[in-house]
């Protein structure tokens, strides 16, 4: 999207990990580093919101800079959460929100028939709603 220069889409996000589980001393002291890093770079002209795991600011070439911090575990979820995103930019960059919205719609209504014809199965397995004695 940087590369295009878009209108629409103008905005560069980086994911960074860090060692240690996310509620270790080292991977907060760590994230704290970064983010302060970040949002002292010379070319930000405006900072839209800095915590201790996310933050975004306005560049002064013009486009928006997204940094995110997680730890090394979550590195797949991370991985994951970015490739669905820039799937759904560029479906949203090629058809349009209107067809997307209706892909979601439907999707969910197969989904929740989906659950409905499944859910003997997995209320007989006891897995959702034990089966808990009554003392009246």
């Amino acid at each position: 999207s940087l590369r295009r220069m878009k209108e629409t889409i103008g905005d560069i996000d980086f994911l960074i990990t860090v060692k240690g589980s996310k509620k270790s001393a080292l991977a907060k002291a760590s994230a704290n580093k970064i983010m302060d890093f970040f949002v002292s770079l010379p070319d930000i002209v405006k900072l839209w919101g800095k915590g201790p795991t996310k933050s975004s600011v306005r560049m002064r070439q013009g486009f928006d800079v997204d940094i995110r911090v997680i730890p090394a575990e979550s590195t797949s979820l991370g991985f994951g959460a970015g490739i669905a995103g820039a799937i759904g930019g560029f479906m949203v960059a090629l058809y349009g929100f209107n067809i997307i919205f209706i892909l979601v719609g439907f999707f969910t209504i197969v989904s929740a028939l989906l659950l409905l014809l499944i859910h003997e199965e997995i209320v007989s397995k006891n897995h959702i709603f034990p089966k808990l004695p009554y003392s009246f």
